[in-house]
């Protein structure tokens, strides 16, 4: 089966799962690559020397683009919108929102139901 999209979380414990992940994946690969995980912010330009795609933090208001790897920035939510680019939410107050990896898998489901492919690597559980 092919996907539109390939979304992955990662907590600090699932990064170098993350990392092994893109970096198997080929230049032609046909589908963008979003990513909501906690990093540093060097992170994305270690990952792109290492991977065969673009590697870069999400900008809100674009749009993805097959074969593109895309970070969420430090606090951030990246959340997709009907006409396809991506907005950046804040975290919330926890009592208040939903956590972010909800509101992040919640968008992706909206957008692209059963055409997307989501991964959650680490341990994300809330503990709250």
């Amino acid at each position: 089966m092919r996907y539109d999209i390939i979304a992955i979380i990662a907590s600090p414990r699932g990064m170098s799962q993350m990392r092994q992940l893109v970096k198997g994946l080929p230049a032609s690969f046909p589908a963008p690559v979003v990513c909501l995980a906690q990093c540093h912010s060097a992170f994305p330009a270690q990952l792109a020397a290492e991977s065969a795609l673009p590697v870069r933090w999400v900008e809100a208001g674009e749009r993805m683009q097959p074969a593109h790897v895309y970070i969420s920035p430090p606090g951030r939510t990246p959340l997709l919108v009907d006409d396809g680019s991506i907005s950046l939410a804040p975290y919330g107050p926890e009592s208040t929102a939903l956590q972010p990896q909800d509101r992040f898998l919640t968008s992706i489901a909206r957008k692209y139901g059963s055409r997307a492919l989501c991964i959650v690597l680490g341990n994300v559980v809330h503990r709250g």
